[in-house]
């Protein structure tokens, strides 16, 4: 091994200045880096940590470490007191701000104990609006079903830490609930409700350990990675290789498997530059496998002097090694599943029992339906809804029930407080449902009694609805419209590709490694006959997409991609000063031509359902991505073109969240809007398609199905139908009486 070797690898595991404030005071101007390569407490050494003779260095550079020169000296008498150990709080919904809105909300976090580790502080951090009445509002935090603590809210503007009882932490996984009961300092009502809320921050709530109380392992780099992304740095791979792209992607891939639910974000770092993450709690270093010192087993962690948690490796490290360490992230779980003609409780759903307690409050229950449903005709669903609500409150308190956003029901919340309700059937046309991914919610609004005061105590909920409410769907034949849904919850990150003319390109490059980091496999999805695939372009590659066959030119998706310019307009005092007339109202012609468009347009929808050409749908819009199918026949093969302003965290989001939804992309055509919302476009040559032989138990229904699609051609069809029976009775009835005659 020679001197250069272990150079290259103490370099890698840390950095010269964190290593300069372990030397000793008779070794003034000198670093000595084997603190960075083990003899620490609580780790185990790289090689043998015994102390050896203070001498110069042999020939062959194998009997001792390196020092490298420095111009200044360092005082080595100054303390190296490391910083602790921060192990964030992880909640489902992600690190990043979580909002408690209303007069009561409840926010679930976990956070982890490793085994023997010393706890230095137990914080949560927050803020909330200055609307709230601090004297009747109240902030509690219960541990593992307990309460330990309880406040009055008072950070109407940073965030603020507050600091929590250590003692009731167990060695593991702890549960928090942080509960806010909040009012609001001069109204009440529903819109009140909209004014008061606290923010929790995942990523600064947490405890703190202290550092040489744990042993670095797996666990102790997770949770200081999740920590490091959560505050939105990346994490850090220290090399001296040429990684190529597939490796990073699998990298990212596992940082993923951490439990973020975003893209993970890694900075290639070389050893011989000063990091760009210099308080980076955690850090990855590559070493080449020729470099790795006999006897050192890889991977293995290690904790610098200042604290960072650092993975080693080697480019040899097999991903079966990998895979029991950071193993690949799993399929995730859709919303539970909906048998049609079968009914489903809220309790089947995962949402049990409902408990609303606020002036406005909503609940959305979301589910799912299997990808060959399809109803278009007056067929009615169904739920049977049990609930109860408080007497006494307000005239005007509603309960509206809405399924895919569309309200289907008004519910009065007044006159019958405290009474047993019977169970109510509210039907609604199963056409509001739609195949795959669905939601019904459940919005109470309750007036303020009176509204220009603050509201009373909340003692307890205002509406409770039974988890014994069911939704009950009606069956249908196996028919289905070409869409983006069940391709998109199909796709794989194996799958994702770029146009081969953007290599070297980063903005493609860089949507490309989100997209294959944030879009995990869904799971229950069936095996489809071929697997979906998404090719990712940009405007510079335009020419090469098939564009053909959604009627739409390069031009108008450049308009929509582009950003706008606004251009100004300059101020006219009146339009005779260039002596032009004076304009006049529209002409007789223009109004008859304005009323036949309109009756065209009319007819066109009633005869063939469905949006108008793309060019002219997508005209009024602006979007940073365009997603389509340019086949319906082919649904598994998709294009994503992204504009100049695709940011990919944005598309990541939208692509990750749109395939759980119902509002996600939909139809032949998505576009994305700026604000990560989609608008799908649907053509009106689509047509339902029928996967089942027609028999006569389904006719019925199919011809339901095709009627309510297509009222003009259905009847069309069936006008043609009669008169060929006509023609051919009248037919039969000539030919059979002149054969008489003879």
């Amino acid at each position: 091994m020679t001197i250069r070797s272990l150079s290259l690898a103490s370099l890698l595991l840390g950095t010269l200045w964190s290593a300069a404030l372990g030397q000793s005071a008779n070794e003034e101007g000198q670093i000595d880096l084997s603190p960075l390569l083990g003899g620490r407490e609580g780790s185990a050494p790289l090689q043998d940590a015994t102390p050896a003779p203070q001498a110069e260095p042999a020939d062959d550079g194998d009997a001792a470490l390196p020092r490298y020169m420095r111009t200044q000296t360092v005082d080595a008498t100054a303390p190296t007191t490391p910083r602790p150990m921060f192990y964030p709080a992880e909640s489902a919904a992600g690190s990043n701000i979580q909002r408690l809105s209303g007069e009561y909300s409840e926010l679930a976090l976990s956070v982890t104990v490793p085994p023997g580790a010393t706890i230095e502080s137990f914080v949560i951090t927050y803020r909330n609006s200055i609307n709230i009445l601090e004297d009747d509002s109240r902030i509690s935090v219960l541990l593992n079903g307990k309460e330990i603590a309880s406040w009055s809210p008072a950070a109407p503007g940073d965030f603020e830490t507050r600091e929590l009882p250590v003692d009731a932490l167990q060695t593991g996984q702890n549960t928090i609930v942080v509960r806010a009961e909040q009012s609001h300092r001069i109204f009440c009502g529903p819109e009140a409700s909209f004014g008061i809320w606290t923010d929790i921050a995942p990523a600064r709530s947490g405890i703190a350990v202290t550092l040489g109380s744990i042993v670095p392992d797996i666990d102790v780099f997770s949770r200081a990675a999740q920590a490091q992304l959560a505050s939105g740095q990346p994490l850090p791979v220290v090399t001296t290789l040429d990684l190529d792209a597939a490796r990073i992607r699998d990298l990212e891939q596992r940082i993923v498997s951490l439990g973020h639910n975003q893209a993970a974000r890694l900075a290639l770092e070389s050893p011989y530059q000063t990091s760009g993450t210099p308080n980076g709690m955690a850090r990855i270093a590559i070493i080449p496998n020729a470099l790795v010192p006999s006897g050192m087993t890889l991977p293995r962690f290690e904790t610098t002097p200042n604290g960072s948690v650092i993975m080693v490796m080697s480019d040899t490290t097999s991903p079966s090694v990998l895979d029991q360490l950071l193993p690949m992230p799993g399929a995730i779980n859709g919303p539970p599943k909906v048998l049609p003609g079968t009914g489903a409780s809220l309790s089947d759903l995962g949402a049990g029992e409902l408990a609303l307690r606020s002036h406005y409050e909503r609940r959305d229950i979301p589910f799912r339906l299997p990808d060959d449903w399809l109803v278009l005709s007056a067929q009615k669903a169904q739920i049977n809804l049990l609930y109860r609500y408080v007497d006494g409150l307000p005239e005007g308190s509603l309960l509206l029930l809405k399924v895919n956003e569309t309200t289907v029901r008004l519910l009065p919340l007044f006159g019958q407080g405290d009474t047993p309700l019977p169970p109510l059937s509210v039907g609604f046309p199963a056409r509001l449902l739609q195949p795959g991914m669905n939601a019904i919610s459940f919005e109470a609004i309750i007036p303020g009694d009176p509204p220009e005061l603050p509201c009373p105590r909340i003692e307890g909920p205002f509406l409770r609805i039974s988890g014994e409410t069911t939704v009950t769907v009606p069956g249908s034949p196996r028919m289905q419209y070409p869409a983006l849904s069940a391709a998109i919850q199909s796709l794989t990150p194996d799958n994702i590709k770029l146009m081969p003319d953007l290599g070297g390109d980063t903005r493609s490059e860089a949507v490309l490694t989100a997209l294959s980091v944030g879009l995990p496999a869904v799971s229950d999805r069936p095996v489809a006959k071929a697997p979906p695939t998404l090719t990712i372009s940009t405007l510079v590659t335009l020419d090469k997409v098939p564009l053909n066959t959604l009627g739409i030119d390069r031009l108008a998706l450049e308009r929509v991609l582009t950003p706008s310019r606004a251009v100004p307009v300059p101020v006219i005092a009146g339009i005779s000063d260039f002596g032009l007339p004076a304009p006049t109202g529209p002409s007789y012609a223009d109004g008859a031509k304005s009323l036949l468009s309109d009756a065209w347009s009319w007819g066109r929808n009633l005869g063939w359902p469905g949006d108008p050409a793309l060019t002219d749908w997508i005209a009024s819009r602006e979007g940073i991505a365009l997603l389509f199918m340019p086949d319906p026949a082919a649904p598994q093969d998709m294009w994503l073109v992204i504009g100049p302003n695709a940011d990919p965290r944005t598309l990541t989001i939208a692509l990750s969240e749109g395939r759980m939804s119902p509002f996600g992309p939909n139809g032949q055509a998505a576009l994305l809007s700026d604000g990560g919302t989609w608008q799908n476009w649907r053509p009106a040559s689509t047509y339902p398609q029928l996967l089942d032989p027609l028999t006569f138990s389904n006719a019925r229904a199919v011809a339901g199905n095709y009627a309510s699609w297509s009222p003009v051609f259905f009847v069309g069809l069936l006008a043609i139908l009669m008169s060929l029976s006509v023609f051919l009775g009248i037919s039969y009835v000539v030919t059979t009486r002149g054969a008489r005659k003879r």
